[in-house]
């Protein structure tokens, strides 16, 4: 029963905790690591995991999932809540993941579990009076913490919401979640140089060499890639690639930069297209491999990769303006002058709207030179 739960779930925290519990109390250790290998390698990490792990490494039984009667019973209703707010009642769910509680206060994963549904209904506030609410020896604690920060900044506070994240890595220098959600929040504060620093930081911290620790060298990637360090950042991102060979976004932000650069044209074909195969219905990795196909010339086949792309992501406005210079390149002038047209009126920065309209007015320049596919 618990192998079929957690196959059902192989990356939900809460049902990989279940599962390795029952693996290490039965002895199987190297198979429990296995499954715990497994979900890290997504860049996954959880507390009770974590502990689950630790447990494990050191030769002891990691414990029962619940003891008494109680315990059993409000994992019970905690199962019902999950499965129901991941069908979209989340009142029901929230009434259920209540009971719960009453039955097992100290239940930090269901308090953890009733402030993720109110953040994903963007109560942010009434999730972070429950994160506060986490006694200070739990092992959720700094899990909570970390999370009322990056609510902060959902509420418009970013700057806050570094500052205290700051405060958190100073307190506590080897806390990979609050460096990690410090080096997320500098990366889209546009502050590029801090977040490569704490994602090295993290590298640091963890080792570098095991396949869960792709993530930390592909977020640095990126870093890099954004401050214009680009020989550092593809150093990361082929390093994360030798630790997780099949990660799709890991292949897909490759591939596509070197499609930008026009360079290792045939390589990154065969990495975005095996993104592609891994995650068919992400629109950002289609247009990858759409707009790949552009930069080599193949029109037509990019033309029917892209529309596809714009189906999965119809409100995004690169995928839009890509299948706008798609279509002028094979003749459909008036259809690439729509595709920009939607660009101007869902680009929300600005800057690929500029382009789109200096496009709409004068369409795309002659070909010229025949991109070579390796350089």
């Amino acid at each position: 029963l618990a192998r079929i739960s957690y196959e059902n779930e192989p990356f939900l925290g809460r049902m990989v905790e279940f599962y390795t519990r029952v693996l290490g109390n039965s002895g199987l250790n190297k198979d429990a690591l296995t499954v715990l290998d497994d979900f890290e390698k997504e860049g996954l990490s959880h507390p009770s995991v974590g502990f689950v792990r630790k447990e494990i490494e050191a030769g002891r039984l990691p414990g029962k999932y619940a003891v008494t009667v109680n315990e059993g019973a409000s994992e019970l209703f905690q199962g019902i809540g999950v499965a129901l707010g991941r069908d979209g009642s989340t009142d029901i769910a929230l009434v259920f993941l209540r009971l719960g509680l009453y039955l097992n206060p100290d239940a930090d994963t269901i308090s953890l579990t009733i402030a993720q549904f109110l953040e994903d209904a963007h109560r942010y506030e009434a999730a972070n009076e429950i994160y506060r609410s986490i006694d200070i020896d739990s092992v959720f604690k700094s899990d909570a913490i970390v999370r009322i920060a990056q609510n902060m900044d959902a509420l418009g506070d970013r700057e806050g919401a570094i500052e205290r994240l700051k405060v958190i890595v100073f307190e506590e220098p080897e806390n990979l979640e609050a460096i990690t959600a410090l080096g997320n929040l500098l990366r889209l504060d546009e502050q590029f140089d801090g977040s490569a620093f704490a994602f090295s930081r993290a590298i640091a911290l963890v080792g570098g060499d095991h396949p869960r620790d792709w993530r930390f060298f592909y977020l640095r990637g990126i870093a890099n890639e954004r401050r214009g360090a680009w020989p550092a950042a593809e150093k990361d991102f082929l390093r994360a690639l030798e630790l997780n060979p099949t990660q799709a976004q890991v292949l897909n932000y490759l591939g596509y930069s070197w499609v930008e650069q026009g360079i290792n044209l045939d390589k990154a074909l065969v990495m975005i297209a095996q993104a592609v195969s891994t995650n068919p219905q992400d629109g950002y990795i289609v247009d990858s491999l759409g707009w790949a196909q552009f930069q080599m010339n193949n029109f037509d086949v990019a033309v029917a990769i892209l529309e596809r792309a714009v189906r999965l992501s119809p409100n995004d406005p690169e995928i839009n303006d890509h299948l706008g210079d798609a279509y002028w390149r094979v003749g459909r002038r008036n259809e690439a002058r729509f595709q920009w047209s939607i660009v101007t009126s869902v680009d929300k920065s600005g800057d690929i709207a500029a382009e789109a309209l200096e496009k709409l007015e004068n369409g795309l320049p002659d070909l010229v030179d025949q991109p070579s596919s390796d350089s």
